[in-house]
């Protein structure tokens, strides 16, 4: 379901139901699958999270790398890590006592990420295996460097240049090449994040027209914000329509953008 993004309310609600009346019996890796699910979808229920919570002790005990490392991210990617503190730093506690070297480099990079939004939310879960954390902000994600391009390429053709790309939004080299901004005017803190198919979900037939962000797209925007940016999203299909519609079009976008 959330391996391939598709919007399945309907599903979703059925499942957190069963979820909130008898957590206490799901299997750890079952409560961290749900979490992660949730959270890479979207599904952004505080009350649900606090339910899992309140299974921290357990997911640490029973679960793997794995499920500690889900459990820990879906807190972090829903943004509720103070309004569950303790059981946050069960985890993170849990996951630094483990060897280093029982971690995938995936799992590395998402406890990174974890430690970086916990601290937007004013939460500090440490620095331990610092050496393993500094080499997964260093790992390279590609982009939608294609349409990231293009959409420089039309900036500067309307004159909105004196932009930069790949910006980190953090102090010194926090945070390495996580959460970069994709176009950036640094000076007035204007970002402007581009949306490629990848980060929106899969509607299913019969369901709503809507495309729906997913959950990393909208925290980046929470944490972005949370440091002073004033955030803006362009779609692909919105390039689209932009490009199609031609200059006048651009302009009231882009005059827009730094009027808001």
């Amino acid at each position: 379901m959330s391996r391939f993004k598709y919007d399945c309310p309907y599903l979703i609600e059925t499942i957190c139901s069963r979820a909130m009346r008898g957590m206490e019996d799901w299997k750890a890796q079952n409560i961290s699958n749900l979490a992660h699910a949730l959270a890479e979808l979207g599904y952004f229920d505080q009350s649900l999270f606090e339910e899992i919570a309140k299974q921290a002790e357990r997911i640490s005990m029973e679960g793997n790398e794995q499920s500690v490392t889900n459990t820990l991210w879906a807190f972090a990617i829903v943004g509720v890590v103070a309004k569950n503190e303790s059981a946050v730093k069960l985890l993170w506690n849990n996951a630094i006592e483990r060897p280093g070297g029982e971690f995938l480099e995936v799992h590395w990079r998402m406890l990174a990420l974890s430690r970086l939004f916990a601290k937007s939310e004013g939460v500090d879960l440490g620095s331990e295996h610092s050496r393993f954390l500094k080499m997964a902000t260093s790992c390279v994600v590609e982009g939608s460097s294609e349409f990231e391009k293009a959409v420089a390429k039309d900036l500067v053709r309307h004159g909105y240049d004196g932009f930069e790309r790949e910006v980190s939004p953090f102090e010194g080299v926090e945070g390495g090449e996580l959460l970069k901004i994709d176009i950036a005017w640094r000076k007035d803190k204007v970002a402007l994040e581009l949306d490629g198919p990848t980060h929106f979900l899969t509607a299913l037939r019969g369901g709503s027209s809507e495309i729906r962000l997913d959950g990393p797209s909208k925290a980046k925007t929470r944490l972005l914000e949370s440091h002073g940016w004033s955030v803006h999203r362009l779609s692909y299909l919105d390039h689209i329509a932009l490009d199609s519609k031609g200059e006048v079009a651009w302009r009231h976008y882009l005059r827009d953008i730094f009027e808001a």
